[in-house]
């Protein structure tokens, strides 16, 4: 049969995609006229790209299932990101794809029961067997891990990228399928690079957050070229594979666009990493291989093409290359690519991320040395802490900055896996390449060279980014590698024979086993997905509370957060420092003791812990969890200054000024540490120096109200009252939840005489504060000015009942209700005196204060009998006090015991002779007994001795007088 030339033409043209078996089946010629024609044309008609499909019963699934799947998956995850979340990008998509991957082997399994037999591709000694091998490791790695949590999250992206890549291998049924992938490969990351395009001149999309423009729908343009550089090479092999105009013009504009997004991303790891892929891939293994395909590329890249496709879209990046170079006018408008600089820096080590990285892979370099079987899989972050001074002084390892990832997949995987595990990880690249270089070797196969260079590209220039980056960190670059390394395993086994397992009965019952687990997987992955985003959102509102200083309010949301996630060592740290702003100190210790336990390491908890030990008293303690964060980063101003908080209240003030100079070395705009050397120095008396550490720190952040406060307390230790009211309105503008500043504007008032405003304040104080006791002793001393002594023995007794431990106040409220006695002779002031008074001996039973008090009301009261008592047992508690004796005479002379009130007075004269008065006493004592003489005597004395005011020398007179008058008439 004559063969005509169209259908030669066809078959040379679809030589390399097609199969034999196809082409004779479209073209109706045999298969060895097909065979033939292919020799004609020097072409291989031996060896087949795939065998042809032979006939299986039709699936409950339809035969494209799995593989429109991952389609939507290639499309939906570079996409997917959920506004209002803290890590609005990444979570979503590891999200996804943790829910997916179960999904996935769902339709799987359901595959292989729809059919009689499954015949799988065997792939486990390709990529697949040191995947397994590292998962297995990593696994092992969590018998010495510090958080398990996290390293379950580092192993989950590895089983899935295992299971992926065994799944897509077993699915992909011809070539048709991998250009398919290919294609939604090169539109998802066309979609991509538009959006970042766009807002790389400015168009910004307000919901769509960006920590580096052009960050597009991953929020950073490190964590989006890190998807983009492994697409790049696959607009070319879906150009190649489609050679309709259309699709030409589609994927030719595609590669442009691509490579424009790389180029205005400044991202130089990628520039790199791009530049290396593509250069060895389609330019250094072709030459190396020098196979036919290359001649056959010749004739597909024709002039008529490359004029048509090829030159227009090149003249399109030139164009946007320009306008990204040229500087625009309006630099808010539009951003732009200095090239040079951009290459200078990337050998500037001194300074910027570069300097950083270098730095933290010496010290990574260390950490491997020192463990070189790894500290366990996802704990490069606990650990790094310890190693951030030791190779080399990483000056940006702060309290602010923390990070979480080593920049270079290579040394991490050394650092957490060992030696063994970047073994494994170099041996799964390595048979990536092995796939791709056998695939760029097969003869009269064109499109599977083109595949294999395009894999082969792919997957160097993700090896050369991981060097810079942390692509095999994230949720997206794992999946992606496992879809393309499927396509180079069932490229280079499709020839191969395959392992046909019948779906008998007892294949079907370990199939629906594996539907259970898979089933059960998936609801409990996506139920994960879904609280760790609830999780997220809440962490993120509590942040945003507590930058706020609206510390109250984030408790709530932050609560809420560890319900969901109670793995996050960031959200106890943030709840931590809250709950150390509002006073709660015993909870902040139970929190951030719990941060410790997530996180041994992290600088943040130790200094919350530190703050909230010095609120429960446990000074010592707290010392000792500073001085373990300084020992980690030693220029922690923050650290050093509540260290230096800490030795003041153990009385050390030496040692405090020496931590707040240390912090102001460190950072000479701290101005916290200004402001302690300013209270030091206002303790001493020092108030001109107190006053200039002040001025520094409200030089420094003229918002800080505290100083204000402090600024205020000063003026009125300087007597300028008028000054102080002017600072403490400045603090209360700044901040009306601080109760000091009320309190020490009604000070400042009461000084200049304004009583009644004073009492406003001191009010305010108090409602701003409950427990604040300042506000209510100085009320009480306002009322007790004002005579009120009722009033102010309320006050004195609302501090007993916010701080029962304060004995003192027991007395002074008792005090003034007996005060109030006396001016108004209302028994119900004694009795309220007395239940006062019995509540403090209660509580302390040996101050002998509380006891003379209440002796003193008995004898108010009218109980002279149980003031007794209580004077005895007042003598019986401190017998070396003078008073002692004094209040027991008192009592005995009422009680008409002349004898033992004399004895008393006397025993209290002789232990301290300034008591003059009771030279008085005495003589009116010796006068009801009739001894004339002796109380003459003794109130000469008394006369002779008293140096206080003379109303009392007339009176006492005026009494020796009418003695002398009794004594006359005895006569």
């Amino acid at each position: 049969m004559e063969i005509s030339n169209k259908k030669r033409k066809y078959i040379k043209r679809s030589a390399g995609i097609k199969t034999p078996e196809e082409l004779a089946g479209e073209t109706g010629l045999s298969l060895n006229e097909v065979k033939t024609v292919l020799k004609e044309l020097g072409l291989s008609a031996e060896v087949s790209s795939e065998p042809a499909a032979k006939p299986e019963q039709p699936s409950l699934f339809q035969e494209k299932t799995f593989i429109i799947f991952i389609a939507a998956l290639l499309i939906l995850v570079p996409l997917f990101f959920i506004p209002g979340l803290y890590d609005m990008y990444s979570l979503p998509k590891y999200g996804l794809l943790i829910a997916a991957f179960p999904a996935a082997a769902l339709i799987f399994c359901g595959i292989i029961l729809s059919r009689r037999q499954f015949s799988f591709i065997p792939c486990i000694r390709f990529p697949m067997l040191p995947l397994v091998l590292l998962c297995m490791l990593s696994v092992g790695s969590m018998i010495w891990a510090v958080n398990r949590y996290e390293a379950i999250l580092s192993i989950s992206r590895w089983i899935y990228t295992i299971l992926f890549l065994f799944m897509t291998v077993q699915v992909i049924r011809s070539q048709k399928d991998i250009a398919l992938l290919s294609t939604v490969i090169t539109i998802a990351g066309m979609l991509v690079s538009i959006l970042g395009i766009f807002q790389f001149f400015g168009h910004n999309i307000e919901f769509i957050y960006q920590a580096a423009v052009p960050g597009s729908t991953f929020g950073n343009k490190n964590f989006a070229t890190q998807f983009i550089v492994g697409v790049i090479p696959f607009s070319i092999f879906a150009a190649y594979f489609y050679r309709t105009k259309k699709r030409s013009v589609l994927f030719s504009f595609s590669f442009f666009v691509l490579l424009f997004f790389i180029f205005i991303s400044r991202t130089r790891g990628a520039w790199v990493a791009t530049a290396f892929g593509l250069g060895t891939g389609f330019v250094i293994i072709p030459l190396l291989t020098g196979q036919d395909w290359l001649r056959n590329a010749r004739r597909f890249f024709r002039f008529s093409f490359l004029n048509r496709y090829i030159l227009p879209g090149l003249v399109f990046l030139l164009v946007l290359s320009a306008l990204a170079i040229i500087p625009s006018q309006n630099s808010t408008a539009k951003r732009t690519v200095d090239v040079r600089e951009e290459l200078k820096s990337i050998a500037q080590t001194q300074r910027g991320s570069a300097h950083w990285r270098l730095t933290a892979w010496k010290n990574t370099l260390y950490m491997i040395k020192e463990h070189p079987f790894g500290i366990g899989i996802g704990h490069w972050q606990f650990y790094y802490p310890l190693f951030a001074q030791k190779a080399a002084v990483d000056k940006d390892f702060s309290e602010d900055r923390q990070a979480k990832r080593a920049h270079n997949d290579y040394l991490q995987t050394a650092a957490e896996l060992g030696l063994p595990g970047l073994a494994l990880l170099l041996w799964f690249f390595l048979n990536i390449i092995y796939c791709t270089l056998y695939l760029s070797r097969l003869k009269g196969l064109q499109s599977w060279n083109i595949l294999g260079i395009s894999v082969f590209s792919a997957v160097t220039a993700i090896m050369i980014d991981a060097v810079f980056n942390f692509p095999l960190q994230e949720g997206l670059p794992p999946f992606f590698l496992a879809i393309i390394s499927a396509f180079a395993v069932y490229a280079v086994q499709s020839g191969k024979e395959k392992h046909t397992i019948s779906t008998e009965p007892a294949t079907k019952i370990v199939v629906m086993g594996a539907i259970v687990v898979f089933g059960f997987l998936f609801i409990y992955n996506t139920w994960w997905a879904y609280r760790f985003c609830k999780a997220d959102y809440a962490f993120l509102e509590g942040k945003r509370f507590n930058k706020g200083d609206m510390f109250e309010q984030s408790l709530l949301p932050l609560r809420e957060s560890i319900e969901y996630n109670p793995h996050n060592y960031r959200t106890y740290s943030i709840l931590g420092r809250s709950l150390n702003e509002l006073r709660k100190y015993e909870e902040s210790v139970e929190v951030n003791n719990k941060a410790l336990a997530l996180h041994p390491y992290y600088i943040n908890v130790m200094n919350n812990l530190g703050n909230a030990l010095r609120g429960v008293k446990k000074v010592d303690s707290a010392i000792a969890i500073y001085n373990r964060a300084l020992e980690l980063f030693p220029k922690f101003a923050e650290a050093h200054n509540n260290l230096g908080i800490a030795y003041k209240q153990l009385g050390d003030v030496e040692r405090a000024k020496k931590e707040y100079l240390r912090a102001i070395e460190i950072d000479p705009e701290y101005e916290k540490a200004f402001n302690n050397l300013g209270n030091i120095c206002l303790a001493e008396g020092k108030t001109k120096e107190a006053i200039e550490y002040y001025e520094k720190a409200v030089a420094i952040n003229p918002k800080l109200s505290d100083v204000y406060n402090n600024l205020g307390l000063a003026m009125i230790n300087t007597g300028n009252n008028e000054k102080a009211l002017e600072y403490l309105d400045k603090c209360i503008d700044l901040n009306t939840r601080l109760p000091d500043p009320y309190n020490n504007k009604g000070t400042a008032l009461k000084n200049v005489g304004k009583l009644d405003e004073s009492i406003v304040f001191f009010k305010q104080a108090i409602a701003v504060s409950y427990s604040y006791l300042p506000a209510y002793n100085n009320l009480a001393q306002v009322y007790t000015i004002q005579k009120k002594y009722v009033l102010a023995a309320e006050e004195y007794e609302k501090i007993t009942q916010v701080d029962p431990s304060l004995r003192a106040f027991y007395q002074k409220s008792a005090e003034m209700f007996l005060m109030a006695y006396e001016d108004e002779k209302i028994p119900e002031y004694v009795d309220r005196a007395i239940e006062i008074l019995q509540r403090g001996i209660s509580l302390f039973p040996d101050f002998t204060n509380l006891h003379t008090v209440l002796g003193k009301a008995y004898l108010d009261s009218g109980q002279i009998d149980k003031s007794l008592e209580l004077f005895q047992e007042v003598l019986r508690l401190a017998p070396d006090k003078p008073e002692s004796y004094y209040n027991m005479g008192v009592a005995c002379h009422q009680n008409k015991q002349y004898t033992e009130a004399l004895e008393n007075y006397k025993r209290a004269l002789e232990m301290n002779p300034d008591f003059i008065f009771l030279h008085f006493e005495i003589g009116k004592i010796y006068e009801t007994l009739g001894m004339y003489n002796e109380a003459i005597a003794s109130i000469a004395k008394f006369i002779e001795l008293w140096k206080g005011e003379p109303e009392y020398i007339q009176r006492a007179q005026n009494k020796i007088t009418a003695l002398q008058n009794k004594l006359e008439n005895t006569k």
